[in-house]
């Protein structure tokens, strides 16, 4: 009986997990796309943010990670939301233009818009290339940062930086619950 069970919870850890290469081949393919659309476009002051953060949600959150595409909430003030199954925001993700660094000043305004939703416990800031995450607690509207990692997609390894397990995927410092 033991056994029986022990090869079950296997399984189905394996049924739960996803290819850490399929999730790094698709941020890959998605800053690729944005250059060549930027190239091909050409058009002074689009950087390329918003088909990065719409590739973003929807070829990597929704087609890769499998969070509903109803619970991904693309907007301009918290660029990416995703929600619970209560449909509380949980994490938000800040999008720059590929490659691009963010000012001191962009940073701040972030990080002071944080505390407006009392339900993120995840939020990452990324240019593609260069991801940070924090883990983010804010009781009575003051932010508080509990963990930060950082994370380079072109240093990465789909064998150490990358797992899903249980539903959790952690990208070194992508982790997400999915619901």
């Amino acid at each position: 009986m033991k056994k029986k069970n022990h090869r079950s919870t296997i399984e189905k850890t394996e049924q739960n997990s996803i290819d850490g290469e399929k999730i790094l081949k698709t941020l890959k393919s998605l800053l690729e796309r944005c250059e060549k659309s930027g190239l091909k476009i050409g058009y002074p002051g689009e950087g390329g943010e918003r088909p990065f953060r719409h590739w973003l949600a929807v070829d990597l959150l929704e087609k890769v990670l499998k969070w509903p595409s109803n619970k991904v909430i693309v907007g301009e003030r918290f660029d990416i939301l995703l929600q619970d199954s209560a449909e509380f925001p949980i994490v938000t993700i800040e999008t720059k233009a590929p490659y691009r660094k963010a000012s001191k000043k962009e940073r701040k305004n972030f990080e002071d818009r944080l505390s407006g939703f009392g339900t993120l416990r995840t939020v990452y800031f990324t240019n593609g290339n260069e991801w940070e995450r924090l883990e983010i607690f804010s009781p009575k509207g003051k932010l508080e940062i509990r963990e930060q990692i950082e994370f380079n997609l072109e240093k990465a390894t789909p064998e150490e930086d990358i797992s899903i397990k249980r539903n959790t995927l952690s990208i070194s410092l992508l982790a997400f619950v999915v619901p």
